[in-house]
């Protein structure tokens, strides 16, 4: 199958009322932004030496760009699917195809994980989802990875020390286990270049040696093997990462994320071992006292766009009437350890109906191996 990933559209999901969980589909192609006008920004993003730089006025308008920041007029916005079943689901995209690994029923206690995988074709809603294979293992609140056609599975067993990993094959009819996975280990995001996927151990606050080495751990998966790296500079950015951000995406050999409590943009190369981080995002819609961007979640679209979709949330009430999606053009200055970040525009829209509990979103790419894996998935399928 190709490696060519096309972006298409993100889809968000959530809970609407009681077991029903709604499902949006939303565009996130990106403002076309000339060369020159990227080019105008670098020039102004390097200037200086490290010496004598005007840091207070680099903030000020690092984030903004050299144009006027376009927030467009909220959209009302209606479920395309509406499902039930599927809390504590784990969710990922392989083509057009979005995949469901486990989940429990939220009214029967305990919570019993289920082992079901179910699949939705995102050009035929209509069927909604339907079950086409088994994991080895019931799981809740599972972690997920793409790579290579396949998807692999992580943690989410009934209980801590069930740590069986397994991998998703839709041109097989099996679901393989991955030995070695520790069920503290927290998915990071995956190396497509060197065919890896990423976690970073962790434990608790109270245990800060644990951190202070920037432990990393990389699944190669064309040798099934565990490999361990110290990461010393990455050390104390571990808790922001782990426990402060769900929105983290890897390109290439680095990671990006967005810290919740000061709005800025953060990235670490793993190879070169480097950091780059940007000013305060001051382009997102404005948040009132008292409230908040939660539940952010970074995406990768293609060479240096990117979208984060997002909702505004009063304190802690986890109930969201808007989905905003910020389109975002990141990239390195070639001279300090910064990053340039386009807020290219923000899409708001408003979720007809009432409250929604949002719990995730997932990139629907298309590649030119799409029209084998259609027929050989709706062949294998069964209700």
């Amino acid at each position: 199958m190709s490696n060519t990933r096309v972006p298409m559209s993100v889809w968000v999901y959530g809970f609407f009322k009681q077991d029903e969980f709604y499902w949006f589909s939303i565009d996130p192609s990106e403002d076309e932004v000339s060369e020159e006008e990227l080019q105008k920004r670098r020039l102004i993003d390097d200037e200086g030496d490290d010496e004598n730089y005007d840091y207070e006025n680099y903030f000020l308008r690092h984030g903004q760009g050299p144009r006027p920041v376009k927030v467009e007029i909220p959209k009302i916005i209606e479920p395309i699917l509406v499902t039930s079943g599927m809390y504590k689901s784990a969710c990922a995209a392989l083509d057009r195809f979005i995949y469901a690994f486990g989940g429990t029923d939220p009214y029967k206690v305990p919570l019993h994980p289920e082992p079901y995988i179910q699949c939705l074709d995102t050009t035929n809603v209509r069927q909604g989802f339907k079950r086409c294979m088994e994991m080895n293992m019931g799981r809740r609140d599972a972690q997920v990875a793409d790579l290579d056609g396949k998807i692999y599975i992580f943690g989410g067993g009934a209980e801590l020390g069930t740590a069986i990993a397994e991998v998703f094959d839709p041109l097989s009819t099996r679901v393989e286990k991955v030995e070695g996975y520790k069920d503290y280990w927290k998915l990071v995001g995956v190396d497509r270049g060197s065919k890896r996927i990423l976690f970073i151990p962790y434990t608790s606050y109270k245990e800060d040696t644990e951190y202070e080495t920037g432990p990393m751990v990389f699944y190669d998966t064309k040798t099934n093997r565990w490999n361990h790296e110290t990461h010393p500079k990455l050390g104390h950015e571990i808790p922001w990462l782990l426990y402060g951000c769900c929105a983290r995406v890897v390109v290439g050999t680095t990671i990006y994320w967005f810290s919740q409590p000061d709005l800025e943009i953060y990235a670490y190369d793993f190879v070169n071992k480097k950091f780059y981080f940007s000013g305060m995002l001051s382009d997102l819609p404005g948040c009132p006292d008292d409230w908040r961007v939660a539940f952010p979640l970074l995406f990768h679209m293609n060479e240096g766009y990117f979208c984060m979709v997002w909702v505004l949330s009063y304190l802690y009430d986890l109930n969201h009437k808007q989905i905003h999606c910020t389109k975002l053009h990141i990239s390195k200055c070639t001279t300090h350890d910064w990053l340039s970040v386009y807020v290219m525009d923000t899409d708001t829209y408003l979720i007809a109906g009432g409250d929604f509990k949002m719990m995730g979103a997932v990139p629907v790419y298309v590649s030119f191996g799409s029209l084998m894996l259609l027929l050989i998935v709706m062949f294998g399928m069964r209700t």
